[in-house]
């Protein structure tokens, strides 16, 4: 379950399989901004790895380590980030990477951030085992946010290894945790503890 958080108001839990859209009048300029972040995402990912900042986390409630490549790190950790900036030396995302000891399943959490350090967009993909409705299942969510911070749409979609859709409601969750959205990359540093 998502847990929406921002310092002045209380919490708010979305369920996992909930879609929503407000039909918000600037919803299109969004999903743009959303787009020209995520490709800029997947070209460093794919042409210029040099710009990916890697941090680790040993354990859950330990300060995150910058790292030069995860080579020499312990064959046990809580998490690994990846960080990327844009030219402006600007974070614009940060993927969370929980570890799995068993391979039963694999969570990654995407946070996107626009030029002012609000949230734009965050995308949780699940990979997982042991679900009873196919071999292998893949869950993922989005969710969009408008410049006041306030979600406008959330997607969800659920497939098996062949990518063909799931009925959520035939599969045994073994592996949710709840996770939080951090609405501004403010409060995502400072939750984090991130350390140079």
């Amino acid at each position: 379950m998502c847990i929406l958080t921002n310092c002045s108001v209380q919490p708010k839990k979305i369920p996992e399989e909930s879609e929503f859209d407000s039909h918000s009048p600037n919803l299109k300029s969004i999903i743009n901004n959303f787009n020209t972040i995520s490709q800029d995402v997947d070209k460093v990912y794919k042409i210029d790895t040099s710009r990916i900042e890697l941090y680790m986390q040993v354990y859950k409630d330990s300060s995150l380590i910058k790292v030069e490549n995860f080579h020499n790190i312990p064959k046990v950790i809580y998490a690994s980030y990846n960080i990327i900036k844009n030219e402006s030396d600007q974070i614009i995302f940060i993927l969370e990477n929980p570890f799995s000891e068993s391979d039963d399943w694999h969570i990654i959490y995407e946070s996107y951030f626009d030029s002012t350090g609000s949230i734009l967009a965050f995308v949780r993909k699940c990979s997982f085992f042991n679900s009873g409705c196919a071999e292998i299942v893949h869950e993922k969510s989005e969710y969009f946010f408008d410049e006041k911070q306030n979600l406008v749409k959330k997607t969800y979609k659920i497939v098996d290894g062949d990518n063909h859709i799931l009925d959520f409601k035939k599969c045994t969750f073994n592996y949710r945790v709840d996770y939080e959205i951090r609405k501004t990359l403010k409060d995502y540093l400072q939750s984090h503890k991130f350390q140079k």
